[in-house]
């Protein structure tokens, strides 16, 4: 699969990935009263290309760990690597659940698909700029909201 790949740095489209950061940023604050609690990032073993296949994996995660925090939730963006032949994600999560059992539910889904790094959310970081580094930069480059994923 060939991917539409516009590396676009306008002034307009720096702007718009900083807004979406923002929004991302204080999206958590707005709607559940706190900050992220948690980063996570999912890569593959195997090479993926399908961002269908790839967000079906991240919806299927999601509904893995619901059951565990029916309120869990965040926002997930996905980009390729550098050569543009496999995707991963970034993720920020609102959650209740504590960092060895969520890491631990984590790795028993994903482990199978590929590798995580979940870390604690530092406030003062700049994560929820970083995952939105190359939106719009790709079909594949996407921000959305964990729990009004479709597939």
């Amino acid at each position: 699969m060939r991917y539409n790949i516009n590396y676009s740095n306008s002034k307009y489209d720096m702007e718009l990935r900083q807004h979406y950061g923002n929004w991302v940023k204080s999206y958590s604050v707005d709607n559940f009263n706190s900050d992220w609690n948690y980063i996570l990032g999912l890569s593959y073993r195997k090479t993926i290309k399908s961002y269908k296949n790839s967000i079906s994996n991240v919806k299927k995660l999601y509904q893995y760990l619901i059951q565990f925090d029916s309120e869990i939730d965040g926002f997930v963006s996905s980009e390729s690597n550098n050569s543009f032949d496999n995707l991963h994600h970034h993720l920020v999560i609102n959650s209740k659940v504590d960092y060895d059992v969520l890491k631990n539910e984590i790795n028993k889904f994903w482990g199978k698909i590929g590798l995580i790094d979940l870390k604690e959310y530092d406030t003062k970081g700049n994560y929820c700029y970083y995952m939105c580094k190359h939106l719009n930069k790709g079909d594949y480059n996407n921000l959305e909201i964990l729990s009004k994923l479709e597939y």
